[in-house]
């Protein structure tokens, strides 16, 4: 049977799994890797210590500019409706494991009085940053759908 470090560390490790299963994807398109040079913006996460990334890190600022510039290029024209919904379903999966697994992080650590604050803010952020963008999305792909 599990001990409670090694379940806490398993749920920490899931988190962080499917952040990466996200950050990874954007983190590597062209318009990421142009806007940051092919430096800054590249990053992982050392699957041995992922207490420390959540702790430390949070991709949300690339997230939001690479979410952004989806939603522009979508309201522009120059995205088909074929790979923005590709793109809906390639980040839905990650996302729906994060709608379980950043809930449960925050019971687990609101148990644990000395845990930074930033692990769940972090997890938090990631979560609501990729669910607004594919709400967000999702509605534009019904209306577009609706129109034509």
């Amino acid at each position: 049977m599990a001990t409670t470090h090694e379940t806490f560390a398993s749920l920490i490790a899931a988190v962080v799994a499917n952040c990466d299963e996200i950050g990874s994807y954007i983190q590597n398109t062209d318009f990421i890797v142009k806007k940051y040079e092919g430096l800054s913006a590249l990053h992982g996460y050392n699957s041995g210590a992922p207490f420390e990334y959540l702790k430390g890190w949070s991709w949300t600022r690339s997230w939001d500019e690479y979410f952004s510039h989806v939603m522009d290029e979508w309201d522009a024209d120059r995205m088909s409706a074929m790979r923005f919904n590709a793109l809906i379903e390639r980040l839905s999966a990650p996302a729906a494991r994060l709608d379980l697994l950043v809930p449960k992080l925050e019971r687990e650590c609101q148990r644990l009085p000395n845990m930074p604050g930033s692990v769940v803010r972090n997890a938090r952020e990631m979560h609501t940053c990729v669910n607004s963008f594919l709400n967000s999305a999702d509605d534009g792909l019904n209306l577009w759908k609706r129109s034509e």
